[in-house]
């Protein structure tokens, strides 16, 4: 995804800047975030909805804002200054990280692990993908408030320290830097903002509160592109949080156990896993427990698989075996 100036169409002047969609079908670019690239190919508008009900591709790209798509004929990186930005930087780390699991754990598991701590499903098998779906646990593969909660709450434990300016700066600066990795996703800007807020109510001394931080984050994402509105992502994320904080009260006057907060979310979506994805889930309630256990060990164990990875390949192996075993664990799940 690039965001390209176009200088002139139909031999009239434009100025405005539009993020293009290059698919690119020839070979395979070594391209990083902040590459000076020359593209050559055919621009086309996205295609909406061709059957009622169905998705709308067009809608999808315009709530992340792209308006045009190109097949490309010819694509070479003209200036190769990616690795001088942090974006590029973060790119590299990610993807080596990702290939040295491959190589240790097998692509299976680096295909999870893509989908389970930075949103990439395009690495899983697409029978795997659909059990996740149908199970009503695909949450746990695109990054969400779940995991920046798991980061939050690893990163806590290990600072021993009062929690004061530091421990907010520092936590800051990793999750904005967790957002590139995770290419900004939605679910992602929400909770890593909802973290800001809190931590500075805590700074200050004051109350926070769970709803108001959450439709102030839904406000501003809105305000820089109202059509975010219409990403499933954008959707499910507060109604998430919408539901925890209406629906869960009053499921705790009939039932105050370990399923709480499953219980009201699956009621909260409900309504909307069966409008958007035309299919109900039973074992949802109780199998998002399990999975969710997991995840919070599988998350804090692949930044540490990160954090060793240069430092050897024995520290590195032990954890990959580790993430091995728990991805696979959680697939049979």
């Amino acid at each position: 995804q690039i965001k390209a100036r176009a200088l002139e169409w139909e031999g009239q002047s434009i100025e405005n800047q539009e993020m293009v969609l290059i698919n690119c079908y020839e070979k395979e670019e070594k391209i990083l975030p902040g590459d000076l690239i020359s593209v050559r190919g055919l621009l086309s508008e996205p295609q909406g909805r061709r059957n009622p009900g169905c998705f709308d591709y067009a809608l999808y790209l315009k709530s992340i804002d792209i308006t045009i798509c190109m097949t490309a004929t010819e694509i070479d990186v003209y200036e190769d200054s990616g690795k001088g930005t942090l974006q590029g930087r973060l790119h590299v780390i990610r993807e080596s990280f990702l290939q040295k699991l491959e190589q240790s754990a097998g692509y299976e598991t680096a295909g999870l692990m893509r989908g389970i701590m930075f949103g990439g499903k395009s690495s899983m098998a697409e029978d795997v993908l659909e059990e996740f779906q149908k199970n009503g646990t695909a949450h746990v593969l695109a990054v969400s408030g779940l995991h920046v909660g798991i980061i939050y709450g690893f990163i806590s434990a290990l600072w021993p320290w009062k929690k004061r300016y530091l421990f907010a700066g520092i936590v800051m600066v990793f999750f904005f830097c967790y957002m590139v990795m995770a290419s900004f996703s939605p679910s992602v800007m929400r909770a890593v903002f909802m973290v800001a807020l809190h931590l500075l109510a805590t700074l200050t001394h004051r109350r926070y509160d769970m709803s108001s931080a959450a439709f102030l984050m839904a406000f501003v994402m809105l305000l820089r592109n109202p059509l975010q509105l219409f990403h499933t992502g954008f959707q499910m994320s507060f109604l998430a949080v919408l539901t925890l904080s209406l629906i869960l009260p009053i499921v705790r006057r009939i039932y105050d156990g370990i399923l709480l907060a499953s219980v009201s979310v699956q009621i909260g979506l409900l309504p909307y896993t069966v409008y958007v994805f035309n299919y109900l889930s039973l074992a949802a309630v109780f199998v998002n427990v399990p999975v969710i256990f997991l995840t919070g060990i599988i998350v804090p164990a692949g930044l540490c698989s990160m954090a060793v990875m240069e430092w050897g390949d024995s520290g590195f192996d032990v954890i990959s075996g580790i993430l091995f075993g728990l991805c696979h664990i959680l697939t049979k799940l």
